[in-house]
């Protein structure tokens, strides 16, 4: 029995959500146009910083790497992550990109110090 989690006209704004979300943080990430993208799964062609090719495939399972070239389904990884992060995280463990995530970190944090000497900065009560 498959499981239909989003319509393919819904699972494609999700993958436009997902890439906006984390092309800072990757050399390029789009919909595959060559695979076919249905009401269970997509497909999205991914290059890390580190330029290495991936095809990530995305269901109602999560994410998981399906291929190590874009448009390829030939690795199936049974190794599934809830999030594009965790996804990332895997992707470059022991790599520049978790030098790269610490720097934009430091850089907010910074930028959130800097409004907080000028005055600038709100707290918010919750």
């Amino acid at each position: 029995m498959t499981e239909h989690v989003l319509d393919a006209e819904n699972w494609c704004l999700e993958a436009d959500a997902i890439i906006k979300d984390v092309e800072n943080h990757v050399q390029y990430i789009k919909l595959s146009e060559s695979l076919v993208n249905t009401d269970q799964h997509i497909y999205l062609n991914l290059t890390t910083k580190e330029n290495t090719d991936y095809c990530i495939e995305l269901s109602g399972l999560g994410f998981r790497i399906v291929g190590r070239q874009f448009d390829k389904t030939d690795v199936m990884e049974e190794e599934w992550f809830e999030t594009p992060y965790s996804l990332l995280n895997r992707l470059a463990a022991g790599s520049l990109m978790q030098v790269y995530v610490a720097r934009c970190m430091c850089t907010r944090l910074e930028s959130s110090a800097s409004a907080l000497a000028l005055g600038k900065f709100q707290y918010r009560n919750r």
